[in-house]
């Protein structure tokens, strides 16, 4: 006898460690992706939200009352008002914008002086801002542009954007700029963020469940082969060896198994010998019984070998095949089945007599099987309804009495089960064994002359 031996329990600790080794290494990949690019997506994206703020107020500036604007007295004119409320109108409009001004180059080389500011405390037309070393600014009285670097100060981090103002002759006459905050609390780029953690998120753990399935596969390949060998089992293949080489529990099953196949092949070896005595004397009695029944109910049911019933499930054209397997599938069976009568041109006392037929058959699979199949097949003159199931069959030995007289359950007034098959259908041929039973019931087509 082969023992199990008390080895550490190496498989378990084998996929442990791969385990966390792969969930580690999936972890630091999902950081680094999530960083290198989702990051810079976010990047880019909030550059471009930026960069349209600013281009858009420059767009709702005039030209023409910018120009107006020279000195500090010019604060107090409408059309200074009237820029200043755009400005703060687009500023209430983009909660992340901290400020908003505008610019206007002077005479001084790399010196811009303020125009129009939104800020509470705003600066005043005229005061100076030197540019040196700003390329950003001057590249901006040609287009729209963005600093290259994110800034920090007293309110967060923030990235500043610039646009030209321009007069209908598409000259310069000013620029328009923004310092963006990259966080609010009502920055809408979280929820862009979040879905895209969540997506990265997944793409890791399918990468995790991808890697820990091979190499668990790879480790576990012994237990297959041990699983296909008992699979085998129920085939008769009880001699089958495995051949395991893992130097760990895997091993030892396997040994065992193999000295315990040999024992069943050498049982199985015994046991063939005294079935093969009795199966010969059930054929016997089977093909006792199966003229007998067919001489006593007039040639109406005829008992059948397995491979020959199951020749009558072929025959004709398959009209519908369903499942039996609860009671509400007895009502859906028997609907489909008296529209094929129907069609048929079947009588109503026909129909009402084949459902009861179908309806009973079907009963009896449920109840001494579980569940079951049934067809119903068109042949030339008849309507064949098979049912069959995996049951253990009907024995012999209570056979007559199952075929030919009921139950104590039954209507005394009217037969039910086997009588009534026997009695309505027009012939009935029935197969049952250890592997399950098959009832074939047809019913004539009576065709008009």
């Amino acid at each position: 006898m082969f023992k199990i031996t008390g080895r550490l329990k190496s498989v378990e600790l084998t996929l442990a460690v791969r385990a966390y080794l792969t969930a580690f290494f999936v972890l630091l990949t999902t950081v680094y992706i999530y960083s290198y690019f989702f990051e810079g997506e976010q990047e880019s994206r909030f550059r471009y939200r930026v960069i349209s703020a600013a281009r858009t107020a420059s767009i709702l500036i005039d030209s023409d009352d910018f120009e107006q604007l020279r000195t500090k007295e010019d604060e107090n004119t409408e059309v200074y008002y009237h820029i200043r409320k755009t400005l703060q109108d687009i500023k209430r409009a983009n909660p992340q914008i901290l400020f908003i001004y505008t610019l206007r180059k002077t005479s001084e080389k790399n010196v811009f002086e303020f125009v129009v500011d939104a800020d509470k405390k705003p600066y005043h037309i005229g005061e100076k801002y030197d540019v040196s070393g700003q390329d950003v600014i001057k590249n901006a009285l040609k287009y729209p542009v963005a600093e290259n670097e994110f800034e920090n100060n007293r309110w967060g981090e923030y990235l500043t954007g610039y646009a030209p103002i321009m007069d209908s002759a598409g000259k310069t006459v000013g620029i328009v700029g923004v310092d963006f905050a990259v966080s609010t609390p009502e920055e809408p780029e979280k929820s862009s963020r979040t879905l895209a953690f969540f997506l990265t998120l997944l793409a890791a753990l399918a990468i995790t469940t991808f890697l820990l399935w091979k190499k668990i596969a790879k480790t576990l390949k012994p237990l297959s082969q041990i699983c296909d060998a008992i699979s085998s089992t129920p085939d008769g293949k009880l001699g089958t060896r495995i051949t395991v080489s893992s130097q760990d529990e895997y091993e030892d099953i396997a040994n065992y198994i193999n000295h315990l196949s040999e024992s069943m092949d050498d049982m199985q070896k015994k046991m063939q010998k005294e079935m093969e005595s009795s199966e010969l004397n059930q054929q016997k009695m089977l093909n006792v019984y199966s003229d007998i029944i067919y001489a006593a109910t007039q040639g109406k049911l005829r008992l059948l070998e397995g491979d020959k019933a199951k020749v009558l499930t072929l025959e004709g054209v398959l009209y519908s095949e369903s499942q039996l397997q609860w009671h509400d599938d007895i009502k859906k069976n028997t609907d489909m089945a008296q529209q094929l009568f129907e069609e048929k041109n079947f009588g109503i006392v026909k129909i009402s007599e084949a459902l009861s037929c179908i309806k009973e058959a079907s009963s009896n699979t449920l109840k001494h099987a579980s569940q079951g199949f049934l067809q119903l097949r068109v042949l030339d003159d008849f309507v064949r309804v098979v049912i069959l199931d995996q049951g253990p069959g009907i024995n012999y030995n209570v056979l007559p009495t199952v075929l030919f007289l009921r139950s104590e359950t039954d209507d005394v007034s009217e037969k039910c089960g086997f009588p009534l098959i026997i009695k309505c259908a027009d012939r009935t041929f029935m197969s049952t064994s250890d592997e399950g039973t098959i009832v074939v019931m047809d019913f004539e087509i009576r065709k008009s002359k």
